[in-house]
């Protein structure tokens, strides 16, 4: 089963797209914010990240080089 990670800083969308992908077979993985993702991401690795640029603290720009390191 595909590994999905979304981060968003939004509860809602992220909630809507777990319960849309779960449904349609994934295995999603969500998180509030960059740095839990990343923290995750050191024992598990996604298949697939969806990523959103606009999220206090660390933006998705700052996130995706970060992870890059890491995956």
């Amino acid at each position: 089963m595909k590994l999905l990670y979304f981060i968003d800083d939004d509860k809602d969308v992220l909630e809507i797209n777990q319960k849309y992908f779960t449904n349609a077979g994934y295995c999603v993985m969500i998180f509030e914010n960059a740095q839990s993702a990343i923290s995750s991401m050191k024992s598990k690795k996604p298949d697939c990240i969806i990523l959103d640029v606009m999220m206090p603290i660390l933006d998705g720009f700052e996130a995706l080089s970060k992870i890059k390191k890491i995956c």
